[in-house]
């Protein structure tokens, strides 16, 4: 699916939402955008359970973000772990 099609749907349940990330990211790993809000998915699940989970995974979205070009993008994913991180 196009980026615009994912910020559209809908789940009925977080868990749903992590599911449909984790296939994002299992079918493009790339796709950095999938891998902030699939951090951003286990936040709202458990903030301290999958902390480091979710720093890794915006970890990997600021890689690819900067890989790409896209350094305010990369920038943002690095403001959120480092956030993360001192929490």
């Amino acid at each position: 699916f196009p980026k615009q099609i994912y910020s559209e749907l809908q789940w009925k349940t977080i868990e749903e939402e992590i599911v449909h990330w984790e296939s994002a990211i299992a079918s493009d790993s790339n796709y950095a955008d999938a891998h902030m809000k699939l951090a951003f998915a286990l936040v709202k699940q458990d903030k301290t359970k999958h902390k480091e989970q979710v720093i890794s995974y915006l970890k990997q979205a600021e890689a690819i973000f900067k890989s790409q070009g896209y350094d305010e993008e990369a920038m943002q994913a690095r403001q959120v772990w480092s956030i993360m991180w001192l929490t």
